[in-house]
């Protein structure tokens, strides 16, 4: 801030009527400092100084990230690479599901006749078939079998009267009969010529190759005929047929009994 000093006072008044000056007095004291002034309008701005040559900063901490900008336009498809080495193979995937059924192809030509095979082993006879209808086939004959003897349980009738051959009626060997040609058994008949039956029902069974089958007829007490025209025994050339008892009885005396069978080819 400008400091303003006064003026010093005046010296003695020269004397009257001399014609020098007088001698100069003392400086007064100081005056006492003046009030600062107004401050003055601020100077024009002085000119840019020259850069400084200083060494550059430390780099600042990272500022934080700033929110993602809009995504850019897509870039033009570049060209095609070159194909890459084929690569490993993966595991095999699970089997899908079945396709559907594939239009069948031609028919191949007829292969070579193989070998013939070796004969297979003989099958179980099947089930007896159903009678022939009426006027089917041609009856070649029939089977008659008898016995004049008495009837028991496990007997064999044979082809004849007497028992030339097995009197007991026990061995079935002795009294089958070999049939002569393929055919069919059917209307299975028994009877009894001279008197009923007095003590029971009787029962016969015809037999195939020693074997029962459904072809069966029974006279019942005090009856004296019974037939099966139900079942039907199919028979192969050779095989060999004989009737059973398998139901005791005692017949009136000189009973005969009589068992026959028709035989269609």
């Amino acid at each position: 801030m400008p400091r303003i000093i006064g003026n010093g006072g005046s010296g003695p008044t020269p004397g009257g009527g001399g014609t020098s000056p007088g001698i100069p007095g003392f400086d007064g004291d100081p005056g006492v400092d003046g009030f600062d002034g107004a401050p003055g309008a601020p100077g024009a701005a002085g000119a840019t100084g020259a850069q400084g040559a200083g060494a550059p900063g430390f780099d600042g901490d990272e500022g934080p990230a700033g929110q993602p900008g809009p995504p850019g336009p897509s870039g033009a498809t570049g060209a095609q690479g070159l194909v890459g080495a084929p690569g490993f193979d993966g595991e095999a995937g699970p089997d899908g599901l079945p396709g559907a059924p594939g239009v069948a192809g031609a028919t191949g030509a007829q292969g070579p006749s193989g070998a013939p095979g070796f004969d297979g082993d003989a099958g179980a006879d099947g089930l007896p078939g159903a009678p022939a209808p009426a006027g089917y086939g041609t009856v070649a004959g029939f089977v008659m079998f008898g016995n004049a003897q008495g009837i028991g349980i496990g007997n064999f009738y044979g082809p004849w009267l007497n028992y030339a051959e097995d009197a007991t009626g026990t061995v079935e060997s002795l009294l089958s009969v070999t049939m002569p040609a393929a055919g069919v058994l059917t209307n299975f008949r028994m009877k009894y010529t001279g008197g009923a039956t007095s003590t029971g029902a009787a029962t016969a069974v015809l037999r195939k190759n020693g074997v029962n089958t459904a072809m069966t007829a029974t006279v019942p007490n005090g009856g004296t005929s019974a037939s099966d025209t139900t079942h039907s025994v199919s028979v192969n050339a050779g095989d060999e047929i004989a009737i059973i008892s398998t139901t005791s009885s005692t017949p009136s005396a000189q009973s005969i009994l009589w068992i026959s069978a028709d035989f269609t080819r």
